[in-house]
């Protein structure tokens, strides 16, 4: 193997032979040659000649070079100079073939690199990606095509003004027309890196937009002030575009380039249509929006516009200078401040129009009427400032406390030291003055005996080091807003906004110090409580004491009846009752009832505040707070949350009961994110789906029994009477919820928009359908389904069966009560009136409730024929793990 380079400058350089390292599968003559941005660097012919008798021939690459003697046979200077023309013949005839043919739309070479047969090229690579062709020796795929390089020497100023003209005829229709110079970020974007550093090489992009005849997008300093005549043709080109070649003057078409009499039908159309009034000047908006940036800095520098618009006999437009007529700024002020002008004879303060956000008048009067004292002394009007004070009238403490004593009368702040944005939003910054004067809010507050409970946020230098401080505000703040003897904890404090107690508390050795010193008792370190299994421990401890239920997973109220708050911390960080409940083989019973107690809506309010005073003694909500329906839920009253859905939903009681919404704050767009609306969809469902397996695992017991369980004991058949229907096993979408549930998983579905108003979601609801799309988009999107498809009015009149599973499955655990018909009105308000047809169908209520052993209220007789005529049944429910065994028991009544 014979190895041997060329270096060469010119064509009477001497050739020098250095050997170099050889390049695989490489064995013709090749070009390369390097540059940088701006000169050229010696080039390099690398040229290997290899003994091939004991390798397999491999075909050589096409190369318009293919054929010319190698340096090899090269001698002397004349025979060199013969092989650089012969090899200069050979470029050209490439060229000329492969470049400059004529390319049509039917037959287009593939040696011809325009933009459509390389997309053609780059898509048929990457459908046989997959082939294992394409794949290396290490497994990893062949890298990304590219445009074919030119060969060396093709980038002459010839060719370049040739490829760009062509990359002009070629590129889609833009704003910017043909007749602009591509820039760089367009070429970069069309895969053109060769074009632009070939462009930077021969001289930049005003040079060859010269040499191509095309307008560049940028101007020198000095274009605009060489020629009015430039800026004048810019801006009648833009009112052409803006309004049509008929709204230009004759004159116009001379200036900017068009025949101004065009012969035959046009000439007429155009003499028939002369313009009735001048052009209009276009505005600095309509030039900005059009991204015009320096046709508006051009005019700026002939005057702005009314100079231009004067010098081109151009209209000026209407929205520019709204307020340079001082009749019209006046009667848009008097439209505003109409009681204080005419009344008072006042003229508005520069506060009050930027409090209204009206900038452009403020704007309009510092710059075309001489700024507010001129206006309103040519004008006639008195300024609206406040009066001011004697000369040293702050000077006194007893003028501060007779202004503010004046002041929180006025305002009806009570006797309590006024906060500072309260000042400013009332504009006495005098008062700022003055307090700041005397030494500040605090200080003022204590001289005058104020209520400081307004800023409760600012303390003295000092304050919390001193331990008796701190035992004086947790004292006040547990009496308030939490439990006697127990320490708040920290998410309680900031629920309340007092951050400065948590400082406080970890200045004195954190909250297990504190809460020892004190004597109160502390729920402990967050990560105890994290751990499930303490959590199992201290509530199976609970549950062994006499008196407390055996089998049953406790209440809320119950836990902290029994001073328990910490077991209510702790289940409520592991999801709540029913989630603590499910994992611990627990069962959830609600609370006993009368039948028909969630009808009446006295009961559903006192349910409801004792539920509040609940909670806030848990501190999951503050005082005069509505709860959500995830709080209700994890509490385990999920007949309240249903009781309450009953009654309107979540929006309805709020305002009833003058409640606050218990909606968190979220950040300026926070639900733009979608992940963040699937973890709040994710929370909610969640919450949702426990409720559902919950009451089918206590109050539908039978629809999750296996086939053979259907039957008694003694192996006959369930009487017809006794309305217990077994279950379509062939329903698909039935044993899917049934396996789910007996498998203890948890199956997604998306939840209707119905659903999300009744339970106080509306924000959800706002951004699943605003932002992203609507429900169904968005449960495509994270590939949730639903729990049954919701069957169609027919199936549900022609199978009482279907319709039992659709109230048992569907209505009853998220809207109904437990034992009990729902009413046509609950059907109706929740938007179910294929159910409500399919009962009016099958009997009626009061039919359809009696083959269900259902209570119904306008069954007169639900309670004589509940004890006389139907079994009764007793189901008791024993659950270990995930799994469910039932046992029926039934006895006829005497």
């Amino acid at each position: 193997m014979l190895d041997v380079a060329f270096l060469w400058n010119g064509v009477y350089e001497k050739a020098l032979a250095k050997p170099i390292v050889r390049r695989e599968r490489r064995n013709d003559c090749k070009p390369y040659w390097s540059t940088n941005r701006y000169r050229r660097r010696p080039q390099v012919f690398r040229v290997q000649l290899v003994d091939n008798s004991d390798q397999e021939q491999i075909p050589p690459v096409h190369s318009p070079f293919s054929g010319i003697a190698t340096s090899e046979s090269v001698h002397n200077k004349s025979k060199y100079a013969e092989v650089l023309l012969e090899k200069n013949e050979k470029l050209r005839r490439w060229t000329e073939e492969n470049l400059e043919r004529p390319r049509t739309e039917k037959a287009r070479d593939d040696t011809a690199f325009d933009t459509d047969s390389v997309d053609d090229s780059l898509s048929e690579r990457r459908r046989n990606a997959n082939d294992p062709e394409d794949v290396g020796v290490s497994g990893k795929r062949s890298r990304r095509f590219s445009r074919p390089p030119r060969p060396w020497g093709f980038w002459t100023e010839e060719n370049l003004v040739r490829e760009v003209l062509e990359f002009v005829e070629r590129r889609p229709k833009t704003k910017d027309g043909p007749e602009y110079m591509p820039t760089s970020n367009e070429l970069r974007r069309a895969n053109r890196s060769d074009l632009v550093q070939a462009i930077i090489r021969f001289g930049g992009y005003v040079k060859i937009a010269e040499r191509c005849g095309l307008r560049t997008h940028r101007r020198e300093s000095y274009f605009w002030r060489k020629d009015f005549g430039r800026l004048e043709k810019e801006i009648w080109d833009f009112i052409r575009e803006r309004d049509g070649p008929e709204a230009l003057p004759p004159e116009a078409f001379g200036k900017i380039g068009d025949d101004p009499a065009p012969s035959g039908k046009e000439n007429s159309e155009r003499t028939t249509r002369e313009p009735q009034s001048r052009p209009r000047m276009p505005t600095y908006n309509e030039l900005a929006a059009a991204k015009k940036y320096i046709v508006c800095y051009a005019i700026n520098s002939y005057g702005g516009f009314h100079e231009v618009a004067k010098r081109m006999n151009l209209e000026i437009s209407s929205d520019e200078t709204p307020w340079r007529s001082r009749d019209a700024l006046i009667a848009e002020l008097k439209r505003l401040f109409g009681d204080l002008m005419e009344k008072q004879n006042r003229l508005p303060r520069q506060q009050d129009l930027v409090r209204l956000g009206r900038h452009d008048l403020d704007w309009a009067i510092h710059r075309w009427h001489g700024g507010y004292v001129r206006l309103a002394a040519s004008m006639g009007y008195l300024r609206s400032r406040l009066p001011c004070k004697p000369r040293n009238f702050w000077s006194e403490e007893k003028n501060l406390e007779n202004e503010l004593r004046a002041l929180l009368k006025a305002t009806n702040l009570g006797w309590r030291m006024p906060r500072r944005d309260e000042l400013e939003a009332l504009d006495r910054h005098d008062l700022i003055y003055a307090i700041r004067k005397f030494g500040g809010f605090i200080t003022v507050a204590s001289k005058l005996g104020l209520s400081r409970e307004s800023i409760n946020g600012t303390r003295p230098r000092g304050y919390w080091s001193n331990f008796e401080n701190l035992r004086n505000e947790l004292e006040a703040f547990i009496q308030e807003n939490g439990h006697p003897g127990i320490m708040p904890r920290f998410d309680q404090f900031r629920m309340y906004d007092r951050e400065d107690l948590i400082r406080a508390i970890q200045r004195h050795g954190g909250p297990a110090e504190v809460a020892r010193r004190m004597h109160y008792f502390w729920y402990g370190p967050s990560s105890f409580w994290r751990d499930f299994e303490n959590v199992r421990k201290r509530l199976c401890a609970f549950l062994q004491k006499p008196g407390q239920p055996q089998g049953r997973m406790p209440t809320q109220q119950e836990l902290i009846l029994a001073g328990r708050l910490d077991l209510v911390y702790g289940v409520h960080l592991h999801g709540g009752v029913y989630e603590v409940a499910w994992r611990l083989g627990l069962d959830v019973v609600d609370p006993p009832r009368a039948p028909f107690y969630w009808n009446a809506f006295e009961n559903v309010e006192t349910e409801i505040f004792s539920f509040l005073n609940c909670a806030v003694t848990a501190a999951w909500i503050q005082n005069g707070v509505m709860p959500t329906s995830i709080t209700v839920v994890r509490s385990g009253r999920r007949d309240l949350a249903a009781s309450i859905r009953r009654h309107g939903g979540w929006d309805v009681i709020t305002r009833r009961f003058n409640l606050r919404p218990a909606c968190p704050k979220r950040s300026k767009g926070y639900w733009n994110s979608f992940r963040n609306v699937e973890a709040e969809l994710l929370l909610y469902v969640e919450q949702r789906e426990q409720v559902v397996a919950e009451f089918l695992r206590n109050h539908a017991a039978w629809l999750l029994s296996p086939a053979d369980e259907n039957e008694h004991a003694a192996g006959q058949a369930p009487d017809e009477g006794a309305g217990v229907p077994a279950p379509d096993r062939a329903s698909k979408p039935f044993r899917s919820i049934v396996d789910a549930i007996r498998n203890g998983e948890r199956v997604p579905a998306m939840p209707t928009a119905d659903e999300l108003r009744l339970d106080g979601r509306a924000d959800l609801l706002f951004a699943c359908e605003r932002i992203h799309g609507g429900l169904a988009a968005v449960a495509s999107r994270i590939g949730w389904r639903s729990l049954s498809e919701r069957l169609s009015l027919d199936t549900l009149k022609n199978d009482r069966d279907a319709l039992e599973r659709e109230l048992m499955t569907m209505w009853m655990p998220l809207y109904g009560a437990v034992d009990e018909m729902p009413r046509e009105e609950d059907l109706l308000r929740t938007g179910r009136v294929d159910i409500h047809e399919a009962i009016l169908h099958h009997g009626g209520y009061v039919a359809m409730a009696r083959s269900m052993n259902l209570r119904h209220p306008e069954d007169p007789e639900w309670k004589d024929w509940y004890e006389k005529r139907f079994v009764k049944q007793r189901k008791s429910t024993k659950t270990t793990g995930t799994k469910t065994q039932i046992t029926e028991k039934s006895e006829s009544a005497e």
